[in-house]
């Protein structure tokens, strides 16, 4: 997020609107791509026993991963 900061920053202040807001979409966004991470979904599925369940997990949480705002 902080790679993206002055980015964010600058687009807020051309737009006139309050920089938390485009933070708060970065945060989200970056949140969601983690969930569908394949070292995520590989870690959650060893940890409750269902090792080859990845696959399964990635079609439940992929399409909230790119959801858009």
């Amino acid at each position: 997020m902080a790679l993206k900061a002055a980015l964010q920053r600058a687009m807020a202040e051309q737009l006139h609107e309050p920089t938390i807001w485009y933070d708060a979409a970065q945060n989200v966004a970056a949140s969601n791509m983690t969930m569908a991470s394949p070292a995520r979904l590989a870690l959650v599925a060893a940890t409750i026993g269902r090792s080859g369940g990845e696959g399964e997990a990635m079609r439940l949480v992929g399409p909230m991963s790119v959801r858009r705002l």
